[in-house]
Formats: C-alpha cells, structure tokens, sequence
C-alpha cells in the first residue's frame, strides 16, 4: 500500500519589518469613527449579487455582510465598489470606505 509522506515544517522565520510609512498608513488615526458602523472592505463575488462586505459595528465586532442582512436593524440593500447602502424604512445610510 501507498504511504502518505508529510514534509517536514519549515523552519519559522521572523516577521518581516515594515516601513515606517506602510505602517502608519495601515493604522491611520480617525480614519473611522469608532462609534458608528464602518465599511473596512468590499470583496466581490461572481456578480453583483455575490458581493461581500467587511463592517465594523460600533460594538466594535467584525462582520461580514451581503445584500438582504440586517445590520444594527438597518437592511443591506446594496453593495458597490466603495459603498453599501444600508436601508431602515424610508430612512438611507450610505457607508463608504475611508480614505
């Protein structure tokens, strides 16, 4: 019989360090309010339909939406680019990425 041979580990190597510049860019102060949901990332999907969203609530936990979620008791009715529209009613909240 055939016998399944794992490679052994590769040895860890340290963290590469990042520029100073990289760094703070990727952890920008005020770059969202920490009290109010945020838009961190849009992922997309096969079409228009598949697309995802990453959000930070303003419980501060993460999560990951698509169109027809209810976030916060908003519903998710759309998803773009650098956008998603969040619909309470006749109420709209647009939230964009930060720039």
């Amino acid at each position: 019989p055939a016998r399944l041979v794992r490679p052994a580990a590769a040895p860890a190597r340290p963290a590469p360090s990042l520029p100073a510049s990289i760094a703070g860019a990727a952890t920008r102060r005020g770059a969202i309010d920490l009290d109010k949901t945020a838009l961190l990332g849009v992922m997309a999907g096969r079409g228009a339909g598949d697309r995802q969203a990453l959000v930070r609530l303003s419980s501060g936990a993460f999560r990951t939406v698509r169109r027809g979620d209810v976030v916060d008791g908003w519903t998710v009715s759309q998803i773009e680019g650098e956008t998603v529209v969040l619909r309470n009613g006749s109420r709209r909240e647009t939230l964009r990425l930060p720039r």
